[in-house]
C-alpha cells in the first residue's frame, strides 16, 4: 500500500517524459488513467500509505510534489481518532515526532533502513516512541493490493448468475454476492 500512490504518478510521469514530441498520442491514455485514479484509486488509504513510508517521508523532494495528500491523511487520522480528544493530541505530537525525525525515527539504523526495508517492519521496529501513532501506519502499510477479492467475489456471482437466475434484479444479484461471499468468510 505505501508504494502505490507513488507508483501511479510516476508512471504517469514517465509516459509524459517519454511522449513529449507526440502528446496527441499519449493523451487519450492519460485521459484513462486519470479517470482510473480518480474514480476508483484516490482514497484518502492510498495517500496515508505514501505519506507513512519513510522512504518518501524524508524525501523533501518527493513529499513537495505532493502536498496534496496531506488532506487525505488527516481524514484518515480523523476516522482513527473518533473525536476522542486526548488521542488526537497524542497523535499531533507523535505526527510532529515523525515528520522530524525525533526519537526513535531519527536513530542512525532508522535512517538507514528507510529504503532498505518493507515500510509496515519499519514501523514495527522504531516507530515505538509513538506508540499511539505506531499501530496505524503498520495497518495502513501492512494493506495489500490486488485483485484477488474480486476474483473471489465473480467466481461467487457466477454461482449465483445462472441461466435460471439471469432475470434477478441488480439490487437483490448484489445482495445475494453479498451474502454468500460473507458467508464464506465467516465459514473461515
Amino acid at each position: 500500500m505505501g508504494f502505490l500512490f507513488a507508483a501511479f504518478h510516476k508512471a504517469k510521469n514517465e509516459m509524459i517524459k517519454r511522449f513529449q514530441r507526440k502528446k496527441k498520442v499519449v493523451e487519450p491514455y492519460l485521459k484513462i488513467l486519470d479517470n482510473r485514479w480518480d474514480n476508483q484509486l484516490l482514497k484518502n488509504i492510498h495517500a496515508a500509505g505514501y505519506w507513512f513510508n519513510p522512504s518518501y517521508q524524508y524525501d523533501t523532494n518527493e513529499m513537495a510534489k505532493y502536498k496534496s495528500c496531506s488532506s487525505g491523511v488527516l481524514d484518515v487520522f480523523e476516522r482513527y481518532a473518533h473525536n476522542n480528544q486526548e488521542l488526537d493530541d497524542q497523535l499531533t505530537k507523535e505526527i510532529m515526532m515523525f515528520k522530524n525525525a525525533e526519537g526513535d525515527f531519527g536513530r542512525r539504523f532508522a535512517i538507514n533502513t528507510r529504503h532498505t526495508i518493507m515500510p509496515d517492519q519499519w514501523w514495527e521496529c522504531y516507530g515505538s516512541s509513538a506508540p499511539n501513532l505506531q499501530k496505524l501506519p503498520i495497518r495502513v502499510l501492512s494493506q495489500t493490493c490486488s485483485s484477488s477479492g474480486c476474483e473471489r467475489n465473480w467466481s461467487v456471482f457466477e454461482h449465483i448468475h445462472s441461466k435460471k437466475r439471469n432475470r434477478l434484479e441488480h439490487r437483490r444479484l448484489n445482495n445475494l454476492v453479498f451474502v454468500h461471499y460473507n458467508l464464506r468468510l465467516h465459514k473461515k
